[in-house]
């Protein structure tokens, strides 16, 4: 028998052991994923990475792709500050659509109980049938399993397979391949975005990636974004009055403060709801500057594209927000905390509330010339990048109680995180006339991009860059935005000509992904939703569902038109 699988469950964002995929809640492989929604758990302190992270729910249902045979399963079970259990875990093989507890299942574990402190390893004989194979963790009423790590070991002929038909591929594509089949054509490309953002505005007047009920506005700035550079680039006011529609959504959502709710409310003007309906909203609800950071950038970015009161009502909402709702929040040191979060104040400085608030000023600075403005965001954007390592990882201030618990140096494959921060440098730097913060900034991307530990030093060959879990995988398909920008101002500074080559060679590839609708796919990019008994669109899923591959689809696409459209016409996703 060999080693088929080797699973570390947890936050994707932990730092987990070499050779182990990372899976947390968030669809990630259409080869494994949870079909219902464990919690996922970090905890610092033990010095093996498989047991610093793990997930917990009172039930929960995990499904591998594997062929007919007989496997041992290895499991791992450690949390240092609670007990769980006890619970059971059974087993059954079916199909990978059917529901959670479909068929005819085998109790192969029962009553297990993990003790505080304690490591907790069992070992299971099963027979599958074929199709997938669907372990069923299941604890008394009131208590959790948890689950950190799990080795499937099987015959030697065996290996993980595909769970859906209709899943987009794992495998990327080579990139001599992708130059001698792929599409070259962003025109073409932004126009297919842009009809898919179209076809997948929500009956509610949404447009974004829902998650349940809640609808995340920061998954809609990028659409947004992307609409409106469109509507410039073929002239075609449909996009236009798209975006504008979602947008008046959202100043309707602006609270009495200044600030907004994560989350579409749909309630009409917040700021005329009654002062107690307004306290009840405010203890229960965030108003974090990362997510809302990102909506008011992009309705910065819409002041150009709108005439007479609309625009009056889109520019007094931004300028609200930056006069008197984020400055609380910005620190000496230039960076911001995350805003507020359902009761008080978050407490560090946060990377992604950094970038995106940065952006908001930056783009509200180039839209209207009002002085001031340009000045804060230029003081954060030199926040980002002044730890920059000479390795390419960039020094990350991470939201409050998450993983590491300290500012850190992030690998850069992570680019999650990093979108935020890149989206915020490259933006701030194209509406800024400071000479010095444009240089700090191309010297952070040359890093980032030509570090012994940066983009292209770990690319590993392939089209794109490694495929991760479907939150990280939607945010890097504007990377080449980022790679564009970088070669636009690389004329102005002291780069070699084999440095140049390098990110040119990078960003013909990546560009021709984008450019190609079933490469694009494989990030989220214009795909839609399965049918499936679970998930939907939620982030399980491979369009819009956590557990599926459609998570961050609409976000995805978003990402992508704004490389799309800068590739059309060089600096339009930067007000430039």
């Amino acid at each position: 028998m060999h080693s088929i699988a080797r699973l570390d469950f947890g936050n994707c964002e932990v730092y987990g052991k070499p050779g182990w995929l990372t899976v947390g809640r968030v669809y990630c492989s259409p080869r494994v994923l949870w079909i219902n929604e464990p919690r996922e758990v970090w905890r610092p302190g033990h010095e093996n990475p498989l047991l610093l992270s793990f997930v917990q729910a009172q039930e929960g249902e995990l499904r591998l792709g594997l062929p007919p045979g007989c496997y041992t399963l290895k499991l791992s079970f450690y949390d240092a500050q609670e007990e769980h259990g006890p619970f059971s875990l059974a087993v059954a093989s079916g199909d990978g659509r059917a529901a959670m507890g479909a068929g005819e299942q085998r109790v192969i574990l029962a009553g297990v109980t993990v003790p505080r402190g304690q490591v907790v390893t069992e070992q299971a004989d099963v027979t599958h049938s074929g199709g997938a194979l669907a372990l069923r963790f299941k604890a008394a009423v009131g208590k959790t399993f948890l689950l950190n790590a799990l080795e499937v070991l099987g015959p030697d002929d065996a290996e993980l397979q595909m769970l859906f038909d209709d899943a987009p591929s794992d495998i990327l594509p080579a990139p001599v391949e992708l130059l001698a089949t792929g599409r070259d054509d962003p025109r073409a490309a932004l126009r297919e975005v842009c009809e898919w953002l179209m076809a997948h505005r929500r009956a509610d007047g949404f447009l974004g990636d829902p998650e349940g009920e809640r609808r995340w506005w920061y998954t809609s700035a990028y659409p947004i974004r992307t609409l409106l550079a469109g509507s410039a680039i073929f002239g075609d006011d449909r996009y236009r009055v798209a975006a504008q529609e979602v947008l008046d959504l959202f100043v309707l959502d602006q609270m009495p403060e200044g600030g907004f709710p994560q989350s579409y409310q749909g309630r009409g003007a917040l700021a005329s709801l009654p002062a107690a309906e307004l306290d009840a909203l405010r203890a229960k609800t965030w108003m974090n500057l990362a997510d809302i950071g990102s909506t008011v950038s992009a309705l910065a970015f819409a002041i150009r594209y709108t005439a007479g009161e609309r625009q009056a009502r889109y520019r007094a909402a931004v300028k609200k927000y930056l006069d008197i709702w984020a400055p609380q929040f910005q620190q000496p040191s230039g960076g911001f905390t995350n805003g507020w979060l359902a009761g008080h104040n978050a407490q560090w400085i946060y990377s992604i509330a950094t970038g995106t608030t940065a952006l908001s000023y930056a783009f509200y600075a180039a839209a209207t010339g009002e002085p001031g403005y340009i000045e804060v965001a230029e003081r954060a954007a030199q926040f980002l990048v002044r730890d920059w390592h000479e390795d390419g990882r960039p020094y990350i201030w991470p939201f409050d109680w998450y993983y590491p618990g300290s500012p850190f140096y992030m690998r850069v494959r992570d680019i999650g995180e990093q979108f935020y921060i890149l989206d915020a440098i490259a933006g701030v730097a194209s509406v800024s006339r400071n000479a010095g913060l444009r240089r700090e900034v191309f010297d952070a991307l040359r890093k980032y991009l030509l570090g012994s530990q940066g983009l292209i030093a770990t690319w590993d060959g392939a089209a794109w860059w490694s495929l991760q879990d479907t939150w990280n995988n939607s945010k890097s398909a504007a990377t080449p935005l980022f790679l564009a920008y970088f070669l636009r101002v690389a004329p102005q500074y002291d780069l070699s000509r084999a440095e140049l080559a390098q990110v040119e060679a990078v960003y013909a590839v990546t560009r021709r992904f984008l450019c190609t609708p079933a490469h694009a796919r494989q990030i989220g990019v214009m795909e839609n939703d399965p049918d499936l008994p679970w998930g939907g669109h939620s982030l399980m899923s491979w369009t819009g569902s956590l557990m599926s591959w459609t998570g961050c689809a609409v976000a995805a696409t978003g990402f992508a038109g704004l490389a799309l459209a800068d590739m059309v016409q060089p600096g339009i996703s930067y007000m430039a």
